[in-house]
């Protein structure tokens, strides 16, 4: 008897897990993008997940030359960051030649990340923050 009685706890228990929902350990403060006049932030993986088709978060650095002339070696490089809400709503800005720090944390940027920038009225980045953390997931 005492056998069925352990067998009978045993399928008790595996039925249980079977019909339990996951659990996360930790916080989350994922927010997909916030525009704001003059600033945007958001989490990129939950902008990704967000489950509309507006919402988008990103920086992008690229570089170029100043003219045509292909013995030209002074190039420009260039920051940009974007970011559009699940309303439509966007906000944009970019840098010519931005600090190397900034170069370095946009390079980090994955989906982790927290992104949020900000700039003045002609749309030129002032300030570049990511924040990477298990939280963003």
């Amino acid at each position: 008897m005492t056998k069925l009685k352990i067998t009978a706890a045993v399928a008790a228990a595996a039925a249980g897990l079977l019909f339990q929902s996951p659990s996360f350990a930790g916080s989350y403060s994922g927010q997909s993008v916030y525009v704001g006049s003059g600033f945007a932030y958001g989490a990129v993986l939950a902008t990704r997940d967000s489950g509309d088709s507006n919402a988008a978060i990103g920086c992008y650095i690229g570089a170029y030359v100043t003219n045509a002339d292909v013995t030209n070696t002074s190039t420009i490089t260039y920051l940009s960051c974007s970011a559009t809400n699940a309303t439509g709503a966007s906000y944009y800005c970019y840098v010519n030649n931005p600090p190397a720090t900034w170069v370095t944390m946009m390079s980090s940027i994955n989906e982790i990340s927290w992104i949020y920038f900000y700039g003045d009225s002609a749309g030129h980045c002032q300030g570049l923050n990511v924040s990477q953390g298990s939280s963003y997931l």
